[in-house]
This record gives structure tokens, sequence and C-alpha cells, in this order.
């Protein structure tokens, strides 16, 4: 990436304005993070879903109106870019404190008698850390897998960029089934409901198992139209074609990976999640891809995401199985 934006100086300044007004404001997506999570916590994953739609809407409307100068306002190019971003981050913020503060009686924040303490800051972070390098994952491999790929090209690193987008829409449904079930097997894991842990684990796996192969036989058939929504040139689709239909046969066990590893979030295992997550996005992937590169070509880099997803697929089922065995087994037995 530094190669990149070294033989394209406005591009790097372009980067630096966006980011230096994105991280110093940034406040607003964590507090817009953390108030979603307490909706979905206490089940009103609709609720959580407004606060994000509102930050998304008021950030797609803003854009052209801050970048272009439209009624009235100033043309701000990039920083309008980033102004929008940030304003959609804080609209969302104060909608998901709102909806908090007036429909979710379950959850209310008050600063009286607040108190840290450490044994409960400790039970959070067995959780929240493991999650925190988690999600963590994702940029740390966008950055590493670009660092691999710009030894190839900038069409490389570019075709990328514009597939990562795309999968993660259509993995969109399977991180929001997974989250669902978060809630959903903590509140019954709570209460020693096993039965309905066992019936939530079933359904979810099935559910999206469905969705990955959907988003398998739609990257599989139409790639070229796919990365044509890009305007993507020959060379991306040269790159791009071949490379789409190699990872898409992934997708039904990286999908089964993903919402593994919110199950046993749920069952406060968040490890599990976090090591497979490493497999899938580092550890193997990065390693793996490089090598392919520098000896096979730029056609066999993509067989890295086999073996990575192979690897935590096999590592998630092994673990989910000694998470059941151990904590909710037990618990179906007593209820039959």
């Amino acid at each position: 990436i530094t190669a990149l934006l070294a033989r394209n100086s406005s591009a790097a300044d372009l980067c630096e304005t966006y980011l230096h007004i994105c991280m110093i404001f940034c406040a607003g997506t964590f507090i817009e993070t953390m108030a979603q999570r307490f909706l979905q916590a206490s089940g009103k994953t609709v609720l959580s879903m407004v606060s994000l739609i509102v930050g998304a809407v008021t950030n797609i409307i803003l854009d052209p109106i801050m970048i272009f100068g439209l009624f009235g306002f100033p043309q701000l190019g990039i920083a309008g870019a980033a102004i929008a971003t940030v304003i959609g981050q804080w609209l969302g913020a104060v909608t998901a404190l709102l909806l908090n503060r007036f429909l979710n009686p379950e959850i209310q924040m008050k600063w009286r008698g607040f108190r840290l303490e450490g044994k409960n800051d400790l039970a959070i972070y067995q959780v929240g850390l493991p999650t925190i390098i988690t999600q963590a994952l994702q940029s740390v491999m966008t950055f590493s897998m670009n660092g691999v790929l710009i030894g190839y090209s900038s069409s490389a690193v570019a075709f990328f960029g514009v597939y990562y987008r795309l999968q993660n829409f259509l993995f969109m449904p399977i991180h929001g089934l997974g989250q669902a079930t978060i809630p959903i097997i903590g509140y019954n894991y709570g209460a020693k409901k096993g039965l309905r842990i066992r019936e939530t684990i079933r359904v979810t796996i099935l559910s999206c198992g469905a969705f990955a192969l959907l988003a398998t036989v739609i990257f599989e058939t139409m790639p070229a139209r796919l990365l044509g929504l890009f305007s993507a040139g020959k060379e991306m689709l040269s790159i791009g074609v071949p490379a789409i239909r190699i990872i898409a046969v992934t997708y039904v066990f990286a999908a089964a990976t993903m919402v593994i590893g919110y199950m046993c979030s749920a069952l406060r295992n968040a490890v599990i999640n976090m090591i497979a997550t490493s497999l899938r996005l580092f550890v193997l992937l990065i390693p793996v891809s490089w090598y392919f590169l520098n000896h096979f070509g730029i056609g066999k880099t993509w067989f890295a995401f086999w073996i990575a997803e192979a690897a935590a697929f096999i590592y998630s089922v092994i673990f989910l199985r000694r998470e059941y065995t151990k904590k909710v087994a037990p618990i179906c037995r007593y209820e039959s």
C-alpha cells in the first residue's frame, strides 16, 4: 500500500485528509456500537437496525452534497466525504442512545452510583478482548493481503478491494443471523434451557449454510457482472473472474466458521472465535497467499483461501462440539 501511494502523491494526500477528519471525530462510531449492542443484548435487533440505517442513509445523502457542493454547500471534495461519514456516525449514535432511553427499559444507563468493579470488568474483558482482536483482524487481513498483491500489480490490489466489498455485502445475512444467536443462546444458557440452545444451533447453521450456498451460486455464475458494477477493466477482469470462482467454493465453510464463532461467544468462550478468525484471515491466509503468488503465480494465489477456510472450519467444529458437550449436553439431559 505504501508503495502504491508513493507512486501517486495525490492519492496519499486524499487518504491523509480523509483519515485525519475521521480519526479525530471517530468517537461517534464507538458510542453507536456500544448503544447498538445494548439493544441487541436485550433482543431488540430491529431497533439496532434502525440506528444503523439512520447513520448509513445520512452518510449516503450528505456525500454528494458535501463532496460536490450542492444546495448551497461549499464544495469540499474528499473532506466532504469524511465529514458526511462523521455526521452519519454521530446521528446513528444519538439515535441508538435515544432508542435505549425510551424503548429499552431492560437496560438503562445511569451515572449515579457508577463505579468500576474489578470482578465485573474482568468478566467483560474475558469475552470482549478476544472479540476486539477478532474485529481488528479483518482490517489487518485487508492491509496484509494488499501488501502481498501489490508485488504483482495494482490491478490485483484494486480487484481484492472490490471483491471484499461484494463479499461483505452478501455475507451480511450470515453476520446478522450469527449476532442474533448471541442473546438467544446467552439467555437460554443462563436459564438452563439446553434444548432451546440445541435447536438454535441447528436452525442457525442450516439457515446460514443456505445463504452461503446462494452467495456461492451468485459469485460462480456472474463474476464478470459483479466486477462490472465497479467499472472493472480488462486486467482486473482477467485476474478477478477466476479468483472469484475459486474463492466462492469456500463460502459454506466460511459461513459455518463465522456462525460457530458467534455461538461459542454466547457460551462465554470468545477465544474460539478469535482463533478461528485468525486462521481464516491471517495466520494461514497471508503466508500461504504470499507463497503461492511467488511460486505459482497470481492464478494459484486464491487457493490459499481453500486452505485457510478448511483449517478454520475443522477447528471450529471440533471446539463447538467440545463446548456443546461440556456446557449444553448436561443441561439437555437434565431437561429430558
